[in-house]
């Protein structure tokens, strides 16, 4: 349980939207990148001081994110983000290591590790969460994100609609640590429910749904900094998703997930409305939110 004093300290960036072509840096970079995104960027032109360039781990695990820090040690004077959320994370954990801020350049509105000061490390028996630093700037080009595949334009949308399941969850089995709390699960279908009305215009890419869609993710980051845990968020339709997730990949030999033909999203997607089924909850504003990501 996070304390008082840490809860008042803000865990969100700074949102900024901008054109990267036209946005400089003075300061020398560590950028760690997903190609694609990277790709797009450089047709762009845009006018940075690079000390040094990573692509993001494939998979986030404690010992490829030491790796990294040890490689970006001295190379640089900002870390840069530049993808989805391999990259933010592993942003996040060298510029924690390296004493260094970070700044978060998106690619697609994927998921709440943009907003969040932790790293999500994966291991044979799930994830794991380490305290890291939150991004000093998140910056939102609408052109680089509308530019993404439409199934991880708006990906984010399952995050946030995984707080339906559940706070659900959470309010038929609270444990003692994490006493069940009404309003709060009241808020947090408060910003689910925005983000349903929204879910179809921000998978086609409209800016607008785009907009409230990365303040729901940013207030649900907000909202798991206060309560101290992340029950609001991760109750059966996570452990559901995680299931088929390792089931489907399997491990190889170095401890890693082999690759699955289908995205963590779809599988949450067709978790929550499990999960929602079995609790007896509506459906059908759900599916439609979620048609994008179903397998």
């Amino acid at each position: 349980m996070s304390t008082l004093s840490e809860l008042f300290v803000p865990a969100a960036p700074e949102v900024r939207e901008v054109c990267l072509a036209k946005h400089h840096e003075t300061s020398a970079l560590i950028v760690i990148k997903q190609d694609t995104a990277w790709r797009w960027l450089e047709r762009q032109g845009v006018q940075w001081e690079i000390g040094a360039l990573f692509d993001a781990p494939l998979v986030i695990t404690r010992a490829a994110l030491q790796r990294l820090a040890h490689r970006c040690t001295g190379m640089g004077e900002v870390v840069y983000a530049v993808g989805g959320g391999r990259a933010a994370d592993a942003a996040k954990y060298v510029a924690h290591v390296l004493g260094l801020p970070w700044v978060c350049v998106p690619s697609a509105l994927s998921c709440l590790a943009f907003f969040t000061a932790h790293v999500e490390l994966w291991t044979l028996s799930g994830w794991e969460h380490e305290e890291a630093t939150p991004a000093a700037a998140l910056l939102l080009d609408w052109a680089l994100i509308g530019s993404a595949p439409p199934l991880y334009r708006a990906a984010g949308v399952v995050d946030v609609l995984s707080m339906i399941t559940a706070c659900e969850t959470w309010r038929r089995d609270a444990e003692l640590h994490a006493p069940y709390v009404p309003e709060v699960a009241a808020l947090a279908r408060a910003i689910a429910d925005m983000v349903i009305a929204c879910a179809p215009q921000a998978h086609e890419g409209e800016v607008s749904a785009l907009r409230t869609l990365a303040m729901a993710l940013a207030l649900t980051a907000q909202l798991e900094r206060w309560l101290g845990h992340a029950r609001v968020r991760i109750g059966e339709e996570h452990a559901l998703a995680w299931r088929a997730y390792t089931l489907a990949a399997g491990a190889t030999w170095r401890g890693e997930p082999a690759p699955v033909p289908f995205t963590y999203a779809h599988l949450l997607a067709a978790g929550i409305l499990e999960a929602a089924q079995q609790q007896g909850q509506d459906l059908a504003a759900l599916r439609d939110a979620l048609r994008a990501w179903r397998p």
